[in-house]
């Protein structure tokens, strides 16, 4: 791994991207120390003996990107991140260990990504009397919300994730908890809760989308409630007929009442659209990247998959692109996340996957990348921190060959990433990709 370098550098004669204007800044200099932007001039202002230089010239200098829904747990991987131009990350399914890894990049003894995690899933009782995932936290009395979230916050996780087979009772009195400790309640709308009623109950962000179509299918068409940790034939079956037939109006309303409140959605849409052909992404370079354990567990995810779920997954993914455009129309505000690595989804690589996924929903490459750079800062209160390209915010950027406001394809392969104070040009991180096959 290379080593931090606190000292100044000029990027000399790039042209900036804005992300929040959706605009350019052309032959711009911009110094560099200790992981902070210092300065941003013209050319000529900034040059002088003395400073590395690394010439921008014909490139654009863009925000790093940050991957608002993962699940990291091998440190090794920030790798993976770094290469993809991913220097922020929000976890979210929280250990100790992502506390202490966000310490880690925090102290300087990793380039990245910084951590924003959620505290370990908050779940209800299935009809087995456990929740969805072995440790996750059960939760089945509101009375003890209060004192769950209380430790959360003092352990220092950042938002509350609320899971699938919460009951309504038990998500209100949780939202309850999570505003009474300042922290965000984000995840799943949990099954048999309608999107207006997790709003109501506290939810600040929804994940995938999961369960949008609640309460927005026409009536008489109903779903049933799961608690279950599997879908029979016949709940297939039954999805698979509902999900063509959602109501775009009453999403527009719900919509707009999500702007109106500032009620945030992380689609995560790749994991929709790279289920519909789980062949390519096992016949994809990348999976060699992926640790052997993740490679086989996708591998004996695709053997085993029922035809039907495959159908679900692809008419789900048409239908999510729609009810992303009509968010995008009614100025609904979104993130870009990918739910790596759950099979098929890349870790890093999988946020550029996710940003074309939402171009082809409706949205531009300029806004695309705003839901991974200054809607993420906002998102999490930190605009004033990262996020774009300006004076006084951290130096986590991409010098990429081309503009990402014509073609979001420029930032796969970034000439240069810059994060936490360590700079890792093309040939560092294709050697760093090298090592990792190896």
């Amino acid at each position: 791994m290379p080593d931090r370098d606190p000292r100044p550098l000029l990027i000399s004669g790039a042209t900036l991207v804005a992300p929040e204007r959706g605009r350019v800044l052309r032959d711009r200099s911009v110094l560099i120390e200790d992981g902070v932007i210092r300065a941003v001039e013209p050319r000529g202002v900034l040059e002088r003996a003395g400073h590395e230089t690394l010439d921008g010239t014909g490139r654009h200098l863009v925000p790093a990107l940050a991957d608002m829904h993962v699940h990291w747990w091998d440190p090794a991987d920030w790798v993976l991140f770094a290469a993809a131009g991913v220097t922020t990350v929000r976890n979210m399914a929280g250990a100790p260990l992502h506390l202490e890894l966000d310490g880690r990049v925090r102290r300087g003894e990793l380039p990245g990504p910084r951590v924003v995690t959620a505290s370990p899933v908050v779940d209800g009782m299935g009809e087995d009397g456990e929740s969805i995932w072995p440790g996750a936290q059960l939760l089945v009395h509101p009375e003890k919300a209060a004192a769950l979230v209380d430790r959360y916050a003092r352990d220092g996780y950042r938002q509350v994730k609320a899971y699938s087979w919460l009951r309504l009772d038990v998500l209100e009195a949780l939202g309850r908890a999570a505003a009474d400790a300042g922290l965000p309640l984000v995840g799943h709308c949990p099954e048999g809760v309608t999107f207006e009623q997790a709003m109501a109950a506290g939810m600040r962000c929804f994940e995938h989308l999961l369960g949008i179509e609640r309460g927005h299918l026409p009536a008489g068409t109903r779903l049933e409630l799961r608690r279950r940790p599997a879908r029979s034939p016949a709940e297939l079956r039954r999805l698979l007929a509902a999900v063509p037939r959602i109501d775009l109006d009453a999403i527009r309303r719900l919509a707009a009442a999500m702007a109106s409140a500032g009620v945030w959605n992380c689609p995560t849409l790749v994991l929709t659209t790279s289920a519909r052909d789980p062949g390519a992404a096992l016949a994809d370079p990348r999976l060699g990247l992926e640790r052997p354990a993740t490679a086989a567990s996708w591998a004996w995810a695709a053997s085993s998959a029922d035809p039907l779920l495959g159908r679900v997954q692809a008419a789900r993914s048409e239908m999510l692109a729609r009810v992303v455009s009509v968010l995008r129309e009614e100025g609904a505000p979104l993130l870009a996340g990918t739910d790596s690595p759950n099979p098929y989804v890349f870790q890093g690589s999988s946020i550029h996957d996710e940003l074309d996924a939402l171009v082809a929903a409706g949205l531009t490459p300029a806004e695309a990348l705003r839901c991974a750079t200054t809607e993420a800062a906002r998102f999490l209160g930190e605009a004033d921190a990262w996020g774009t390209v300006a004076p006084g915010l951290r130096a986590d950027l991409l010098l990429v060959a081309g503009s990402p406001l014509d073609d979001l394809a420029c930032l796969r392969d970034p000439d240069a990433v810059l994060a936490n104070g360590y700079r890792l040009c093309r040939e560092d991180l294709r050697r760093l990709l090298a090592e990792r096959l190896r």
